[in-house]
């Protein structure tokens, strides 16, 4: 079974780890993952955050991080 029609918006907040958004699907795949209007930065000042995919399949619309790895 795979998960879908996932929307996180409008989430703000710091993390204490590089990689601030990570989305890690099953080999059946998430889809229609929808990130809008997100802004996580670090928690450590000067320091960028970065996301991560595996089989993940959406859209991704002003988010901070960046996610090149989310499909769209």
């Amino acid at each position: 079974m795979s998960v879908r029609d996932v929307t996180y918006r409008g989430f703000t907040g710091t993390s204490s780890s590089d990689i601030a958004i990570d989305l890690k699907c099953s080999s059946s795949g998430c889809f229609k993952i929808l990130l809008v209007q997100n802004n996580i930065v670090s928690a450590q000042p000067g320091k960028k955050t970065s996301s991560f995919c595996r089989n993940a399949h959406g859209i991704v619309r002003n988010t901070i991080p960046s996610v090149p790895c989310l499909s769209n």
